[in-house]
């Protein structure tokens, strides 16, 4: 099972091509396996997750980082649903409503987008709906892969686009 994302990393190796920075953007870590709409692989997220992590380090200038942004669900719970609204900054106003739901059980998160443009208050027409699905990332998760990829992560950062935290994490 190869992704985009191991075809690329093979392509970077094999020119020796070095980044201070790598994004991974809107989920794209937690989606490696499953974009645009294939089932999530059997095995472990953590290990596949950490695979892509140690790859990209080989990639890594001295004193690079990866950034990933994502939801990072709450580590505490088990299953959960619950909707969020994302203002799109396009000078159309568009909306994107995201029913979400995880089960930690199953590592995995399913997220059923609707874009509509407001008012809300009125039922809106829908201008598009995806669903996708992705491994379940927490901050727990994501430190597991990243100390198995050879990284130490940190919280602490300010949000690219104010969709979702971001992540940093350095070569340890």
């Amino acid at each position: 099972d190869v992704c985009s994302s191991d075809l690329y990393l093979a392509s970077a190796r094999a020119t020796n091509a070095q980044y201070d920075v790598i994004l991974f953007l809107g989920n794209a870590l937690a989606y490696q396996d499953s974009w645009p709409d294939r089932p999530l692989p059997g095995d472990a997220s953590q290990e596949r997750i950490a695979t892509t992590l140690s790859a990209c380090r080989s990639i890594l200038a001295p004193g690079g980082c990866i950034c990933v942004e994502s939801a990072l669900e709450p580590s505490e719970q088990r299953t959960s649903n619950y909707i969020r609204f994302v203002e799109t900054p396009l000078s159309d106003q568009t909306t994107s409503i995201w029913c979400v739901e995880f089960d930690a059980s199953l590592n995995a998160r399913t997220v059923d987008t609707f874009i509509v443009r407001p008012p809300l208050v009125h039922c809106p027409p829908v201008l598009g709906r995806v669903m996708f699905k992705s491994w379940l990332q927490t901050h727990e998760t994501l430190a597991v892969a990243a100390r198995q990829g050879g990284f130490d992560v940190s919280y602490d950062q300010p949000s690219f686009r104010h969709l979702f935290p971001v992540a940093v994490l350095r070569p340890s």
